[in-house]
């Protein structure tokens, strides 16, 4: 991950302020990106304990529950986000994606 940072014209850095608006958020605006994907994380995790498949391969959980708040996490990067980086967030929202079994065409 330190091949990521990088400082911008101010000397701020970057990933130094996304992590921290990621591990500790000063907002709900910071905190709600993250919740979603760990409300995903959780449903996944009890999904394929039950079933034993991922809930991207769900014909109603897929796109019915799981695509909606994925579109949700990433509209919110329109919006102010404070600390967060849009781009670091977008890339962990895609890896979510990718993990749980959707392909990027099926929801974006």
């Amino acid at each position: 991950m330190a091949a990521r940072r990088r400082r911008n014209p101010g000397g701020v850095d970057w990933q130094a302020r996304h992590d921290a608006a990621r591990l500790k958020p000063k907002s709900i605006n910071e905190a709600a990106p993250y919740g979603i994907l760990a409300m995903i994380k959780q449903l996944a995790a009890y999904h394929h304990a039950e079933y034993g498949r991922q809930i991207g391969d769900d014909s109603f959980a897929g796109p019915e529950i799981v695509i909606p708040m994925l579109q949700a996490a990433r509209a919110m990067l329109n919006t102010d986000i404070g600390r967060l980086d849009a781009g670091a967030t977008d890339n962990d929202i895609l890896e979510l994606a990718q993990r749980i079994g959707l392909k990027e065409s099926e929801w974006t």
